[in-house]
């Protein structure tokens, strides 16, 4: 009898436990998101600039046709920024410093890649993680294609991804690499081209229409070596070690 009842205790002091969090999370969202306009930049002064780190993380480069000039990777993009309007005190719902929302809710940057040749296919559109001083932290990944100005019968290719932000300049939105090159360290290696170097440059642009107003990319500088097959004994023939 006393087993039960102990088990009894347990599983209630588990459900409440739940459900004060459970609770205090939702009164939390519907705090945050009551009059939240996911339309409007998240600063309180319209002059304010949203800075946005962004990092390119590559997967797997699927291939480059090299007389199409189209480069194709699977590749995740690492953004971070600060939404003024989407602070909270943990303090005042239940210890809570961090919650999930989906990307529609809120606003994003609207960054993209430039020299896409096909539209982004999306391969998962990951939660944002919201932290209670207004940092947000989002991860989608992407296979895409990006033009690449190839030399024909050449072993090694050089090709420039841009990415920016669509619609925002740059007193509106700036951006800047979360690093000095490409995360490679989860990259599926490729049969056919090693990826030599991946440095990222921070670029301003200021375009003819209007001199006035920078426009801020962040730019990789992508190297590739093409692998030479090597014949081994039996006829059979192996890809050279990266």
């Amino acid at each position: 009898m006393a087993a039960i009842l102990f088990l009894q205790a347990f599983v209630l002091l588990v459900f409440f436990t739940e459900y004060g969090i459970a609770s205090d999370r939702g009164r939390l969202v519907q705090d945050l998101f009551q009059n939240y306009d996911k339309s409007n930049r998240p600063v309180k002064k319209e002059s304010s600039v949203v800075n946005v780190t962004f990092g390119l993380h590559i997967v797997q480069i699927h291939g480059l046709d090299e007389v199409k000039q189209i480069l194709s990777m699977t590749a995740w993009h690492t953004m971070q920024w600060h939404d003024e309007f989407l602070t909270w005190n943990p303090k005042e719902y239940g210890d809570v410093t961090e919650i999930r929302i989906h990307p529609n809710t809120l606003w994003k940057p609207d960054v993209r890649m430039y020299k896409a040749v096909y539209p982004d296919d999306v391969i998962h559109y990951s939660d944002i993680l919201a932290r209670s001083d207004g940092f947000m932290w989002w991860v989608p990944s992407y296979r895409q294609w990006s033009t690449c100005s190839t030399q024909l019968n050449s072993d090694t290719q050089k090709c420039t991804v841009v990415f920016g932000s669509w619609t925002f300049h740059g007193f509106a939105v700036d951006l800047y690499p979360a690093a000095p090159a490409a995360d490679v360290s989860s990259m599926t290696l490729s049969h056919e081209w090693e990826l030599v170097a991946a440095d990222a440059e921070r670029k301003v642009v200021i375009y003819d229409c209007c001199p006035d107003t920078p426009f801020h990319n962040v730019v990789y500088h992508l190297q590739l070596r093409k692998i030479k097959a090597a014949p081994v004994q039996g006829g059979a023939v192996h890809h050279s070690e990266l």
